[in-house]
């Protein structure tokens, strides 16, 4: 950009853009793919950069309250372990969500066949 456009040069300099104008902005670049020397160079710019107290305060708020798996934290059982190992076989790891995906359904038909047992106990 040339030196007689910047700053309070520029035209629209200290103007709000229409809400318009910035929905169309944003269309113009949803979908846009940055090539990954541009995500190398975002990465680099802020490598090292530390957020403030209040900023850290403000993301622990937000993240407050937020549902978690309910394996978050556990290590996988033994069944958990057989299961991914299926998985990887099949090719499915690395998936989100697939490994607890598959765990719940293995566990509503280990219920059903629970379930199954003490209605045929009960007869």
């Amino acid at each position: 950009m040339s030196e007689a456009k910047k700053g309070e040069k520029h035209p629209m300099y200290g103007k709000p853009r229409s809400e318009e104008t910035r929905r169309k902005m944003s269309e113009a670049q949803r979908g846009k793919r940055v090539s990954e020397e541009t995500r190398r160079k975002i990465s680099e710019a802020l490598w090292g950069r530390h957020r403030s107290e209040e900023t850290r305060r403000k993301i622990s708020e937000a993240l407050k309250g937020r549902r978690r798996s309910p394996n978050y934290g556990k290590h996988l059982s033994e069944t958990g372990e057989k299961i991914s190992e299926a998985l990887n076989e099949d090719g499915l790891v690395g998936k989100a969500g697939e490994i607890e995906r598959a765990y719940h359904r293995w566990l509503r038909k280990k219920k059903g066949a629970v379930v199954n047992e003490i209605e045929a106990e009960k007869s």
